[in-house]
């Protein structure tokens, strides 16, 4: 299934932002572009999470807390970062980014969202997690390493591992949700390729089936009174005994049968589009 952007109205932004935050449409398009289904669906997931609490933020800045909205834009964005590092990798001639010093090592990270000091970075470095390169300079990569050697805490009050576990559950829902969409929808194609029958066809022909097999047993029992007789060496004046006797067993037989069943039908859920807007469906 091909990715799908609803349509924005003509009197909406093309950009999405929220006070000093712009959501990257582009980078994101690039990125389910070159991104795995499992990889894709947990993007989407995220996205659309960015994508609400910017649309409800902007109609009532109370809607969503201010610990909520930094939690779902650093999950968005700690992820989108990690899958471009993947697929588009710094080439070799370009230089990786770097920090000339402490104090914009404590800048960066106060940007992306992580809980931060000066005397906390200047102590780290003393302790040598925060370790510069031989000319005082601190690389991107540096920096990444000294967040999970100091075992930084975002703003949010979450940290790194906390939103790994946030991801890997909301992909994990929807990868449940889109099997079970996928199985209704396997039903569904079953049904109208003739695999399942209507249960009401299904009691119709049973009741015929029934009614002849009724008819065979009864016509068997009437007309089989005589050779029964002549095989054993009975009294013929006993046969109406004998038929009656037959004709009462196989009412029993029947009864049986006809008895209510319970019969366990698969049945799609109903299901509904959700129409909000500029989510990836």
């Amino acid at each position: 299934m091909g990715l799908k952007i609803k349509k924005q109205a003509k009197n909406r932004p093309a950009i999405l932002t929220y006070g000093g935050y712009t959501l990257d449409k582009a980078k994101f398009d690039k990125l389910i572009g070159a991104a795995d289904k499992h990889e894709q669906t947990t993007l989407k997931v995220l996205y659309n999470a960015v994508v609400k609490c910017i649309n409800d933020l902007n109609a009532n800045s109370n809607a969503v807390s201010v610990k909520g909205w930094e939690k779902t834009k650093n999950s968005y964005e700690q992820y989108a970062d990690q899958l471009w590092n993947k697929y588009f990798p710094a080439k070799p001639e370009e230089k990786e980014q770097t920090f000339p010093n402490v104090l914009a090592v404590v800048k960066h990270l106060k940007e992306q969202g992580w809980k931060i000091e000066k005397s906390s970075a200047y102590a780290d470095k003393k302790n040598r997690l925060l370790v510069p390169r031989a000319d005082g300079k601190f690389t991107l990569s540096d920096v990444n390493n000294y967040i999970i050697l100091a075992k930084l805490q975002r703003t949010d009050g979450t940290s790194g591992a906390d939103n790994d576990r946030m991801v890997n559950e909301r992909a994990q829902n929807e990868l449940n949700k889109s099997k079970i969409e996928l199985e209704i929808l396997q039903r569904k194609n079953e049904r109208e390729a003739g695999l399942y029958v209507p249960r009401e066809s299904l009691n119709q022909e049973l009741t015929k089936r029934a009614a002849r097999l009724k008819a065979d047993a009864e016509n068997y029992a009437r007309s089989s009174i005589e050779k029964i007789i002549s095989i054993v060496g009975g009294d013929p004046t006993k046969g109406p005994a004998l038929l009656e006797y037959q004709m009462d067993a196989i009412a029993d037989w029947f009864n049986t049968y006809s008895a209510d069943r319970e019969f366990t039908v698969p049945t799609p859920a109903a299901t509904k589009d959700d129409d909000r807007e500029d989510e990836v469906l």
